[in-house]
C-alpha cells in the first residue's frame, strides 16, 4: 500500500513538473472581496506558479502570504525573499537527498550480492520523504520577478534531469516491487536505480559547482 501511495504522489508531482513552464495564464476572472491586487499579479506566471501565487492562489487566498495594503510594492521584495528562502531549502535537502539516495543504491546492490537487504529497506523511506520534500519546495516556489530571455542555462539542465530522475523514482519501484520479482526485473530496478541516482546527482551538481 506504502508503494502505490509514493507512486501516485510521485507521478502527480510529475504531471505538475512537466506543466509548460511558460506563457501567460488564462485571462483573469472577477476578483472576490477577499483578493486585493498586487505588483505580484503583473508578474509572468507560469501555470503552476498561478495556482500557488495568483490573484485567486492558495498562499494568497488563504493568508499565507499576506498582502501590504498600505506600500504594495513590499510585496514584491517580500515575495523574492520568500522565494530565495525556498530554493536555498530546497537546495539544501537536495544535497541530504544525495546521501540518502546513495545509501540507498548501495544497501541495494548489497541486497543484490546476498549480504542481506535491511540497508536498502531502512533507508528507501528516508529518501523518498526528502525527495518529496525537495520537489514540493521547488514546484511551490514564487516565480521570478525576472523571466531570463535566451537559451539554455544551468536552471534549464537542472530541470532537465529532474524530470529524469522523477521518470526513474516513479518506474524503479513499479519494475521490481518486492522479493518475489524475476531475476531480469530485478536486474531492471537496479539499472534504474543506478540511473536515476546519476540523473539526481547531475541536477545537484549543475545548480551548485556550475552556477
Amino acid at each position: 500500500m506504502s508503494w502505490r501511495v509514493t507512486r501516485i504522489c510521485l507521478l502527480v508531482a510529475g504531471v505538475a513538473w512537466a506543466w509548460p513552464m511558460a506563457g501567460r495564464t488564462a485571462a483573469a476572472t472577477p476578483a472576490p472581496v477577499h483578493t486585493q491586487v498586487s505588483p505580484i499579479d503583473t508578474l509572468h506566471m507560469s501555470p503552476l506558479e498561478h495556482v500557488f501565487w495568483g490573484r485567486h492562489g492558495l498562499m494568497r487566498v488563504t493568508g499565507l502570504f499576506p498582502l501590504d495594503q498600505e506600500r504594495p510594492v513590499n510585496d514584491l521584495r517580500q515575495l523574492a525573499k520568500v522565494r530565495r528562502r525556498m530554493l536555498s531549502t530546497h537546495q539544501m535537502l537536495g544535497l541530504a537527498t544525495v546521501a540518502s539516495m546513495a545509501v540507498t543504491v548501495v544497501g541495494g546492490q548489497r541486497a543484490i550480492n546476498g549480504s542481506g537487504a535491511g540497508l536498502h529497506k531502512a533507508s528507501l523511506p528516508v529518501t523518498i520523504g526528502l525527495y518529496s520534500t525537495t520537489a514540493a519546495l521547488a514546484l511551490a516556489s514564487p516565480p521570478k520577478l525576472v523571466r531570463r530571455r535566451g537559451g539554455a542555462d544551468t536552471i534549464t539542465f537542472h530541470k532537465w534531469f529532474a524530470a529524469a530522475h522523477l521518470s526513474g523514482m516513479i518506474l524503479t519501484p513499479m519494475i521490481a516491487p518486492d522479493d518475489r520479482s524475476s531475476a531480469a526485473d530485478r536486474r531492471r530496478h537496479q539499472i534504474s536505480g543506478y540511473t536515476t541516482f546519476g540523473a539526481f546527482t547531475c541536477g545537484m551538481l549543475v545548480v551548485t559547482v556550475f552556477n
